[in-house]
């Protein structure tokens, strides 16, 4: 009982101070967390120990390798931040809700497909269509996912959360590849059957216990290829059969279309860098003095493809260009992951170096190619992963070229990149085809000139940022005009005559020249959204000649008035777009916005008394 009483009064004690204000602040939230945190993950050993059961050497260091392989998998899951801020930054603020959409839902996706059917697939022991396989994650028999008992080997739990945080990761490569054009519904479609059968396939041949390509001796230590090659190859063939982009190669041109937010793209990268602390080191599926060596040969192979990258972007390009230092640093992780284990500092730091100059060469040949890949998904992963896994081959110790141990290893590695990405290529033409002939893949042209923001979801990233703030705010430009303009409106006398229609109708037509004139964006897109604007535009003058024509009868005229009403409105919101999207220049906005704000006052006005205009039978 005195223990019990000492206890409350400390607890009761504590609480008062909290309640004072005088000890919380986050610093101290923080040790609380960290203390619970302990206290749970000992309350089992201290138990032991009050029935006098110690727990063995054993039992204490399967339980740190259960712990670190916990950690290792919520850091590589907290990856799919990093790929969501890299991607939406990389690509166009009308997109940025699909971008972060597909993001957040191909984890989800990626959990249920490996739960149910890619873990057993990658593990199980028995034929494939063994009901004792496994499924659903429903044996609790560590020998029927291939692992040995606690504690020689994982709990089934924590040995399934790393890898179906692999298997979330190559679905989520995918999303860069095809972004700003994939409708969501095929992109769901794909990301589950990718993790539920394509990747846990290949996943046995490079990790299961009697994979064929584990039995040739084939490297790939954390996924360079059985990871990143596959999440790239199945982003290229999906890119491949959508096309580019509107507007990303014209007239035998390549037009860049830069993305709206490096800020979040470079907290992306920064993010996954972390992320991948927990993805190599993690690999080695146990707390090992070698986790730190692996930790140490990763960040060198980083920081080595940042350099280099930014080296060879400022060489060719003459300017240090951001988006090639993300995708060359991105690019150094990607081709370490497959030799991390077993590589000398010096060849971390080569194998790095290359992967961040292929990576440069690698964007621009693919341009030359006529294929659209907005965040350089193919680039890093894809070509990169094979580098990589190239370069175990090469470097490696015990078994690569530079050390002496011949060429026999890289023919096994380059044995192991074919036929993975021969199946990887075949499932992914096949389900790409299939989506494409019966869904359709690609969103329709006036959705994608739009954004699939508001196509694909309803919704804005930047809603009130970019459009309502942007003509509110009373430093714009557009928005002075459009006020200066409105006191001009009230001060001017009603149009009574036809010869008036008539030059409001040449107003729109001068509108025309002037955004024609406009030559800030792709041609494809600036005719597209021209035919938009013409199109509501010929609506306006023929609802305005029929209501001259029917300005005896006051419902009709009023109708017909209403009507052009509704298109100029529908002008105005096309040409809020073009500004929003930099399409056009900010004085030639406010020219062609002052023109239609004009008319729409005037039909208000009209609309509200038409008396003047109404002419008795």
């Amino acid at each position: 009982m005195g223990k019990n009483n000492l206890l409350n009064s400390i607890k009761t004690n504590f609480l008062s101070k909290l309640r004072a204000k005088k000890y919380c602040s986050l610093y101290w939230l923080g040790i609380i967390f960290v203390v619970t945190i302990v206290a749970i993950a000992w309350h089992d050993p201290v138990l032991a120990r009050d029935n006098n059961v110690v727990p063995t050497n054993a039992e204490l260091q399967g339980t740190l390798d259960a712990i670190w392989v916990l950690v290792a998998a919520i850091l590589v899951i907290f990856m799919n931040a990093g790929f969501s801020m890299l991607e939406t930054g990389f690509c166009r603020h009308k997109n940025a809700v699909n971008i972060l959409a597909k993001n957040a839902i191909v984890f989800v996706l990626a959990t249920l497909a490996y739960w149910a059917v890619g873990y057993s697939l990658m593990f199980g022991e028995g034929d494939i269509f063994s009901l004792d396989k496994g499924w659903f994650l429903s044996s609790e028999v560590p020998q029927t996912y291939g692992l040995e008992a606690f504690p020689t080997g994982l709990p089934i739990s924590v040995h399934f959360l790393f890898h179906a945080a692999f298997a979330g990761t190559a679905a989520t490569i995918v999303s860069g590849a095809v972004a700003e054009r994939i409708k969501f519904i095929d992109f769901l479609i794909y990301s589950f059957l990718l993790c539920a059968i394509s990747y846990p396939i290949t996943g046995n041949w490079v990790w299961g216990n009697n994979g064929w390509l584990q039995n040739l001796g084939f490297i790939d230590f954390a996924g360079s290829t059985a990871v990143h090659s596959v999440g790239g190859l199945s982003g290229l063939i999906g890119s491949i059969l959508l096309g580019p982009r509107i507007g990303k190669y014209q007239d035998k041109q390549i037009n860049a279309i830069p993305g709206h937010n490096m800020s979040i793209a470079t907290l992306g990268c920064l993010i996954l860098w972390i992320g991948w602390f927990g993805f190599n080191p993690g690999s080695e599926l146990a707390a090992t003095p070698h986790v730190a060596y692996i930790a140490v040969v990763t960040n060198l192979a980083a920081a080595a493809g940042g350099v280099a990258a930014t080296l060879t972007s400022w060489l060719r390009y003459g300017l240090p260009d951001l988006s090639m230092v993300i995708n060359g640093i991105l690019a150094g992780l990607v081709a370490i992951t497959a030799a991390c284990n077993n590589v000398s500092f010096i060849s971390a730091l080569i194998i790095g170096s290359a992967a961040g100059i292929i990576v440069v060469f690698a964007v621009s040949w693919l341009e030359g190619l006529r294929l659209d890949d907005p965040v350089g998904a193919v680039s890093v992963h894809l070509i990169n992963g094979i580098w990589g896994t190239i370069a175990a081959g090469i470097f490696d110790i015990d078994r690569g070229l530079a050390t002496g141990h011949g060429f026999e290893q890289i023919g096994i590695q380059l044995l192991g990149i074919g036929a993975i990405g021969a199946f990887t290529g075949l499932f992914s033409f096949i389900v790409w085809s299939i989506l494409k002939y019966t869904l359709g893949l690609r969103v329709d042209r006036s959705e994608e000139i739009q954004g699939l923001d508001l196509g694909e979801h309803n919704m804005e990233a930047y809603s009130g940022f970019l459009m309502d703030t942007y003509f509110s705010d009373r430093s714009n430009p557009i928005a002075q005009a459009a006020r200066s303009e409105q006191t001009e409106i009230t001060n001017r006398p009603q149009i009574q005559s036809h010869e008036d229609w008539q030059v409001y109708k040449m107003s729109f037509a001068a509108a025309m020249q002037i955004f024609l004139r406009s030559k800030q964006f792709p041609v494809e897109e600036r005719d597209s959204l021209t035919k938009e604007i013409i199109n509501s535009s010929r609506l306006v003058c023929s609802n305005l000649a029929r209501a001259w024509q029917k300005r005896s009868d006051r419902t009709k005229f009023i109708a017909k008035l209403n009507d052009a009403l509704t298109e100029v409105k529908e002008t105005q919101t096309w040409l809020k777009f073009a500004v929003k999207c930099k399409y056009l220049d900010l004085e030639v906005g406010r020219e062609i916005y002052s023109i239609y704000h004009r008319i729409s006052g005037i039909l208000e006005r009209a609309i509200a008394d038409p008396s003047p205009w109404i002419v008795k039978r």
